[in-house]
């Protein structure tokens, strides 16, 4: 019996925070997703009564619906309940306040948890992220939990084994997420950004290509950042502050001038700005400290960020001596 690793608390958090965006942003689509990648295992109708025929029925509150998918952790899902809840992820909430999307991001952990096999789970997520007709909550929960699969923490005491295919699959779906122009404008390719930078930074060799071209200054996450970079601040919040972060974790100097430029600029969108201090923090050099100090020593909302980040400055500059 796997345990629930502690990285599901963190995909619950961001799964909340890309639906709270999600519905804020958009209102509910009205057309059921059916023609993209994941539309032969997700579009058909459950196969038989079982416990989870009633989880989008919304006069039942979210927490008993959790409740009723997290029970009996010591058994697999049945092929039938399989089906039911990949029948689930296309369901579309009538309200655009609904809970369904803390449901859903709870059927998809479970699912990888305990419920399909790894040829199938890499299917059916792949087919969630790459297809335009599914809300980009499902496709960034797809993500969340295709990368919590695939992180090698995860399975420190666990027999899996991932096929060289199977990996594949998963690397080339969360790489076209940065060219899908589906994906444009929400928060798709910001999640699968950080998905990336934490598969990187754990050093898993299916994704090194990926990571290769983008510090040689080559492929599409590198087009991805170059294009958000060079909009105007605040013109796409979400992907920009995703994009800053990414930057100061992967130590990318092409786009050191970028950060500069946002996190001198007032009129940026305050998160931005405090993520652009803290990547120059992360990655900047001797002549950003006077900028900082200048910062450290006012009054203004920025002071203890330019004040951490003058520490990491200092720290970084010690260990490069």
């Amino acid at each position: 019996m796997k345990k629930i690793p502690r990285l599901l608390s963190v995909t619950v958090l961001l799964g909340a925070a890309a639906g709270a965006w999600f519905l804020f942003n958009h209102s509910s689509p009205e057309n059921p997703a059916g023609q993209g990648a994941s539309a032969t295992l997700t579009d058909r109708a459950p196969s038989a009564p079982n416990r989870f025929l009633h989880l989008t029925d919304s006069k039942i509150p979210w927490e008993t619906h959790v409740a009723e998918l997290r029970k009996d952790r010591n058994k697999k899902y049945t092929e039938d309940e399989i089906e039911t809840l990949l029948a689930h992820l296309n369901h579309r909430p009538e309200s655009a306040s609904s809970s369904w999307w803390t449901i859903a991001n709870e059927i998809m952990a479970q699912l990888r948890l305990r419920g399909i096999r790894s040829d199938q789970l890499v299917e059916i997520f792949s087919g969630f992220i790459q297809n335009p007709d599914s809300p980009t909550v499902i496709r960034d929960y797809a993500a969340q939990h295709l990368s919590l699969w695939i992180d090698p923490k995860l399975h420190e005491d666990d027999e899996v084994s991932f096929s060289q295919d199977e990996l594949t699959t998963a690397a080339t779906a969360l790489e076209k997420v940065f060219a899908d122009p589906s994906a444009s404008g929400t928060s798709l390719p910001g999640t699968t950004l950080r998905v990336l930078v934490d598969l990187w930074r754990n050093g898993h060799p299916a994704f090194k290509s990926t990571l290769d071209s983008l510090r040689q200054s080559q492929g599409p996450v590198f087009e991805w950042l170059e294009r958000t970079l060079n909009q105007p601040a605040g013109e796409d919040l979400i992907s920009q502050v995703s994009a800053v972060g990414a930057i100061g974790q992967l130590a990318l100097e092409k786009f050191l001038p970028q950060v500069r430029s946002l996190a001198a600029d007032d009129s940026a969108d305050p998160t931005l700005r405090l993520n652009a201090i803290n990547t120059l923090g992360l990655m900047g050099a001797r002549i950003d400290q006077p900028f900082l100090e200048s910062i450290a020593s006012g009054n203004s909302r920025y002071r203890f960020a330019a004040k951490s980040a003058l520490q990491s400055l200092s720290r970084n500059q010690s260990s490069n001596q």
